[in-house]
């Protein structure tokens, strides 16, 4: 029993993290779509978000300035018209910090690339943390009282370990070839338009470890050099499940 706990847990764990990323990482690229877009869905939702923003933060302080006791004292209409407008007002403040966080955060290199990658792991945390705290208080102590753990602990295990060889067997391979694929695109992009920097030695590509460090999460160090002063190596961390491949980090160890 303390076995499967532990094995509950750390699938707590694993499952609360890659919600919190996947969450993370959607709201970001949600907000690329609905910024960079021209599409008139993403246009006609974002013209939504930028009116919800204040019509919500009015009415909500509007209700609570109404329920405050000190409010009773003071001129119904006049306090509800000024919180409507210091509501309106701090929702469109409050809109435009959140666009410009994510529009700062969404950058591949310096301090925005750092901060936002130390927010992806302290979400990761913080949802594994939670779902962990759920399970452990609602879920795990009716389950024990009415399943026989034995088979579901095998069939658990299994399903974890199976699941990781599939993802070394086809995972690993599809986030090289997803490198690979990538790199000779852009050289063959820039020798095109004839970059000078491009040689024809190159390019040269190589993937010398590849690994899942649980079933869905690659990590893989790759280096490539795809011209004289372009170049780069380092640790990818892709998260994969079968149908694609995304990438979740890049820890570099060499540029040129």
């Amino acid at each position: 029993m303390h076995r499967f706990r532990w094995l509950v847990f750390l699938a707590t764990w694993v499952v609360g993290a890659a919600a919190g990323l996947l969450a993370a990482r959607l709201l970001v690229g949600a907000w690329r779509w609905l910024e960079g877009g021209y599409a008139a869905a993403a246009v006609i939702l974002l013209d939504v978000l930028r009116l919800a923003f204040p019509v919500t933060f009015a009415l909500v302080l509007a209700e609570r300035l109404q329920r405050h006791p000190r409010a009773r004292t003071l001129p119904r209409w006049p306090l509800i018209l000024s919180a409507w407008f210091v509501g309106a007002l701090t929702g469109v403040l409050a809109f435009a910090l959140l666009a410009a966080s994510l529009r700062w955060l969404d950058q591949p290199f310096g301090p925005p690339r750092l901060i936002g990658d130390g927010l992806f792991a302290a979400v990761a945390v913080t949802s594994a943390l939670a779902l962990s705290s759920w399970v452990r208080s609602r879920v795990l102590p009716h389950v024990t009282e009415t399943v026989s753990w034995r088979p579901l602990r095998r069939a658990m295990l299994a399903l974890f370990l199976g699941l990781y060889c599939v993802t070394w067997g086809f995972g690993v391979p599809a986030v090289t070839t997803e490198l690979v694929r990538r790199d000779v695109a852009t050289f063959k992009h820039s020798h095109t338009i004839g970059d000078p920097d491009y040689r024809e030695r190159y390019p040269v590509l190589n993937a010398s470890f590849g690994a899942p460090l649980l079933p869905g999460i690659v990590l893989v160090y790759y280096e490539s050099q795809l011209g004289g002063q372009s170049g780069a190596g380092g640790w990818h961390l892709f998260a994969w499940w079968g149908f694609g491949t995304r990438p979740l980090a890049f820890f570099w160890r060499w540029l040129s």
